[in-house]
């Protein structure tokens, strides 16, 4: 129930046409998979988007195992291989939105501005791409609107500059002795 009323929550609370939710998560969440069958969502297994699972990543601070945190993001920046349209959105799990939230304005995207700003994601920006964030105020906003044209150029950007792909460049550029140590919205958004 609680599950059920969340995405009725979004599709109403997002003044965007929803085409399709997708559902990233455990192949072992099989009350989920059933829910997403039951509600017209596509659930889809967390491996299968990058070939491997969060296991992959080592990212322990004081204890704190965060290679699930670090593991979202790149599913996230993975989503231009997902989505069927040109634009998709994401909204973190954790998010309940108060109010209508507009992604575009007259044909531009909307990024959103959050007041926890974090020095350590713009200097992992400068170390994926070798050079400062345009802007210094931080867009991690636990929500955003993608472009997939514009997410897969980023992506070809890191991979030439790090001769690696996007995403083993992205783990290595995060600060593993700081519990955050990268964002994929500010990294996206700037």
């Amino acid at each position: 129930p609680l599950f059920e009323s969340y995405i009725a929550h979004l599709r109403e609370n997002i003044c965007e046409e929803i085409d399709t939710i997708y559902i990233v998560a455990p192949n072992t969440e099989k009350e989920l998979q059933k829910f997403c069958q039951e509600n017209d969502l596509v659930f889809i297994d967390e491996v299968s988007v990058l070939g491997y699972g969060k296991n992959k990543i080592s990212y322990t601070v004081n204890s704190i195992n965060r290679n699930g945190w670090l593991f979202q993001q790149l599913l996230k920046l993975a989503g231009d291989t997902l989505a069927q349209n040109k634009k998709f959105a994401t909204v973190c799990s954790d998010t309940i939105l108060i109010n209508k939230q507009n992604f575009n304005d007259e044909g531009k995207d909307i990024f959103f501005e959050n007041n926890e700003w974090n020095m350590e994601y713009f200097k992992t920006f400068k170390k994926l791409f070798g050079y400062q964030a345009p802007h210094k105020l931080s867009l991690t906003s636990h929500m955003m609107i993608f472009d997939t044209q514009r997410l897969k150029e980023m992506k070809r950007e890191i991979e030439l500059k790090h001769n690696s792909s996007w995403d083993a460049a992205y783990i290595n550029c995060c600060n593993k002795n700081v519990s955050a140590g990268i964002s994929d919205y500010e990294t996206y958004a700037q």
